[in-house]
């Protein structure tokens, strides 16, 4: 159950990716060759049936004019006198009616064969067949020979013929007094049905192509349509795509431009603080003993101011140098990200004198990279 559910959603999964005119030719040439089918059987059955029902009906008005006066003998109960049943004969043994007509019997109400060319059979009576009983109620009717019933076993009949059962009507009045069965060969009627049928099913399949070609052509056309507005759907999409993906890029780019401007401007205000509390108030101070100088009354007081000056100058000097080293960002692109977490808890130790418990293996750093994080610390420190 699970592999026969398996198979039908395969099957549909590959139908789904046939294209609309495929999927259009083969659900159209399916449907139009069972309609076509089953028109063309009604078709060519009604028409052969109406081929049959012609020829039947000009066989029985032949009946009419050639036994329907030999058979008035039969009327009141009497029997066919021995001239007709020798035109009867006569007519029988004629070889093109023979031919075309090889048997010819003449059936009474009761079941009696009141003549035959097939002489044995006059005289016996059989259970009438259901046509002769239809063409006594007045219809003209006709069947294909059943070879199976008992007056066709008797004459061993082998070869199929149609037969045609005409009532034949007491002179003057409506009063069907008997029956004429003759049977036809069926050699002209099948090649007339032959063709009526292989014209019918030429007609049909003609049609089916016609429209199954002129409904292709535009189910195609459309098909080509869809899939060309398809492809150009996924080309602007991608092309949406890539533009959104660029427009993210811009924006993201635009994002770190605007952080590293806020970044930069918040160092350098960082370093003016950092320049204006320390540098500039040792200079301030270094000139401040420069002024004290000029009025020192001894040398020796004038020798400890300047050096009082020399190591403000030499320590506003040093910070400078920190704040300068504090402006450069460190080069971490070259390392891993244990060994900056590991240069930053330096930096951090450096800076504040705090010791920190690091867990977990890392890649120990450089001793460049621990360099310029001590020099962070130190602008960090100033």
């Amino acid at each position: 159950m699970i592999g026969l559910r398996q198979h039908f959603q395969g099957a549909v999964l590959r139908w789904r990716d046939l294209e609309l005119a495929t999927q259009y030719l083969i659900a159209s040439v399916s449907m139009v060759l069972l309609v076509s089918a089953v028109s063309g059987m009604l078709i060519s059955a009604v028409l052969n049936q109406s081929e049959i029902n012609e020829r039947t009906q000009q066989t029985a008005l032949f009946l009419d004019g050639v036994f329907s006066t030999m058979l008035q003998d039969v009327a009141d109960g009497g029997e066919i006198s021995r001239d007709n049943i020798a035109r009867m004969d006569t007519l029988m043994a004629k070889e093109d009616f023979r031919d075309r007509f090889p048997y010819l019997e003449v059936w009474l109400p009761s079941g009696e064969v009141a003549y035959s060319n097939s002489t044995f059979l006059i005289g016996r009576k059989f259970a009438l067949p259901i046509e002769a009983r239809h063409a006594f109620e007045g219809r003209v009717t006709s069947t294909f020979a059943d070879l199976g019933a008992e007056e066709h076993t008797l004459r061993e009949l082998q070869a199929g013929l149609l037969e045609v059962y005409a009532p034949v009507h007491r002179l003057g009045s409506d009063e069907i007094i008997a029956v004429v069965e003759i049977h036809e060969t069926t050699e002209a009627l099948e090649h007339s049905l032959t063709n009526t049928t292989l014209l019918v099913w030429s007609f049909v399949v003609a049609g089916a192509l016609a429209a199954i070609i002129v409904l292709f052509g535009i189910v195609q056309r459309g098909s080509r349509t869809i899939q060309a507005q398809r492809h150009d759907l996924a080309e602007r999409l991608k092309a949406s795509l890539h533009l959104r993906a660029q427009v993210g890029e811009v924006q993201e780019a635009r994002r770190l431009s605007d952080n590293a401007a806020l970044l930069a401007e918040k160092r350098l205000k960082l370093a003016s603080a950092d320049l204006h509390d320390g540098p500039s108030q040792l200079i301030n101070f270094a000139l401040l003993k420069a002024q004290e100088s000029a009025i020192a009354k001894t040398p020796a007081e004038r020798q400890r101011i300047l050096n009082a000056m020399r190591t403000s100058l030499i320590t506003a000097l040093s910070e400078i140098r920190s704040i300068s080293h504090g402006l450069i960002l460190p080069d971490i692109a070259n390392l891993s990200f244990d060994a900056i977490v590991d240069l930053a808890i330096e930096a951090h130790e450096a800076r504040t004198g705090a010791s920190v418990i690091r867990r977990g293996s890392s890649a120990r750093p450089t001793r460049a990279s621990r360099r310029r994080l001590r020099s962070i610390g130190s602008c960090r420190r100033g």
